[in-house]
């Protein structure tokens, strides 16, 4: 990514930023019109920056960059780093659950966390990472700025501040693990005198998530050393780099000394065993294949690199072969690594995928009902699957299939999408008006999201109205809480 793309990016990031903190902090703000009823921020019965608040930052900040096309949707990588992110969340001192991850369509080497446990990694890192230790690594150091409260503590730490001041703190804190030359500088216009201070108070917060992330790291089982090998390697090519550095270099400075603590902390840890990285590689190459159009270039890149050796870049390469349409080239090509591992379902959706790329639509069928057997409720076979049945001309068959799975506790954002699509095809207007309406509350339009259920309830028949009527009840009372904790 060129300089100018990244400074292009931090901008519309900014903008985002300082307009969900104002959209998340507005009832707290409501009486800025009468500036002697602002408390101040030494006042503890006044905090600003609750818990609550923190949610609410999260979650607009998810539903923004989901609204320009910022996250990344595919269920295998999304999967692998939920699964990634909840172990080393499990070993954090963080309560189950307390975390929301997600990973960010953006080449750039970086990760985040936000307000409310919400933690995002970009596709750049994980291209970055050779090995899953070091990726694990960097969530890991995300983990404990989460564990430790830092931004809410850097908020604190500034003092004496009205809150109108705190909101563009706030966003400054957030545009700054961005681009951390743009969030220097919106610190230092927020702060004034204090900037060097709270700046020198966030770098001290840097550190404390080197040492704790270690520990998660070693806690969970992966190697500790993934944190000061990945550091040391970035510092190594940061001469390669020139003036475009990667977003992690600038918003999580790596010196020597830096280097040097991670590596004598590790060495205080236990070396774990050898593990399986499979799921790691798998999610990499998945990335390179979905990364551009997979042309004849691509191909004959992957089928190069299968030929020296690398018989992980076979899933790469049969990935393209799909997307090309070549499905019996990409069923030669997964042969060895099926063979290898059967059960992995990773391998078995990308058989089914070019079994249906080859016009051998029944014989997919057949192999993502026979991989649901063994893999239930496995998110990237019930996709596929589900989206061969519409194209199949077996929408109500899609329908049963996600109805049943969300019904299990199973649900998921991209299953209401492709139920919205069944629902169209088969002119099922309160099919449509349900996926939708639940398409809309994971948006944070929950006012929306009532809406289309009352028109679904005009013309449900009894079966499905009570069902409507209870989950509207359900909205609407979520919206009163919303409206009486709004009041100023």
């Amino acid at each position: 990514m060129t300089r100018t793309r990244q400074h292009a990016a931090a901008g519309r990031i900014s903008r985002l930023v300082l307009f969900l903190f104002g959209l998340a902090l507005a009832p707290l703000v409501a009486g800025q019109g009468r500036p002697s009823t602002l408390p101040e921020m030494g006042d503890p019965s006044a905090q600003v920056l609750t818990p609550q608040a923190e949610r609410r930052i999260g979650a607009a900040l998810m539903q923004s960059l989901r609204a320009k096309g910022m996250l990344h949707d595919d269920l295998l990588v999304t999967g692998y780093i939920e699964s990634l992110g909840s172990r080393l969340a499990a070993n954090s001192g963080l309560g189950p659950g307390s975390i929301t991850f997600f990973v960010v369509r953006d080449r750039a080497i970086n990760a985040f966390a936000a307000p409310g446990g919400v933690i995002g990694i970009h596709t750049g890192l994980i291209l970055a990472s050779q090995t899953e230790s070091e990726l694990a690594a960097v969530i890991a150091h995300e983990l404990a700025h989460v564990s430790q409260r830092h931004m809410a503590r850097t908020y604190e730490a500034a003092g004496q501040m009205q809150i109108a001041n705190a909101v563009a703190l706030l966003a400054a804190l957030l545009l700054g693990q961005v681009d951390g030359e743009l969030g220097e500088a919106a610190l230092a216009t927020t702060l004034g005198g204090s900037a060097q201070a709270q700046l020198n108070f966030i770098r001290s917060n840097e550190e404390e998530a080197d040492r704790i992330g270690i520990q998660i790291l070693a806690n969970t089982g992966l190697d500790p050393y993934g944190m000061p090998d990945f550091f040391g390697r970035l510092q190594q090519n940061q001469r390669l780099y020139g003036d475009v550095l990667p977003e992690f270099l600038r918003t999580h400075p790596v010196n020597v000394s830096r280097i040097a603590s991670a590596t004598d902390r590790a060495s205080q840890m236990p070396r774990p065993k050898p593990r399986d990285e499979s799921a790691f590689s798998i999610a990499r190459m998945r990335l390179e294949a979905l990364g551009g159009v997979p042309d004849g270039q691509r191909v004959e890149e992957f089928g190069a690199r299968v030929q020296r050796g690398d018989d992980q870049a076979r899933y790469a390469l049969a990935l393209a072969q799909v997307e090309r349409g070549e499905g019996r080239a990409a069923l030669e090509t997964l042969e060895p690594l099926i063979a290898a591992e059967p059960d992995r379902a990773e391998y078995l959706v990308l058989r089914a995928q070019a079994l249906a790329a080859s016009g051998q639509r029944d014989a997919a069928l057949r192999e993502y009902r026979d991989a649901l057997l063994v893999f239930p409720g496995h998110r990237a076979l019930t996709e596929a699957h589900a989206r061969l049945l519409i194209d199949s001309g077996q929408a109500r068959e899609a329908q049963a299939l996600l109805v049943a799975e969300i019904n299990a506790g199973r649900g998921h954002r991209v299953y209401y999408q492709i139920l919205n699509d069944a629902g169209v095809m088969l002119q099922d207007e309160v099919g449509t008006r349900r996926a939708r309406a639940e398409l809309l509350l994971l948006d944070g339009r929950a006012a929306e999201a009532a809406e289309e259920l009352r028109k679904a309830l005009r013309v449900a028949d009894d079966y499905d109205s009570a069902r409507i009527a209870a989950r509207l009840a359900e909205i609407e009372r979520r919206l009163n809480e919303l409206a009486r904790a709004e009041k100023p």
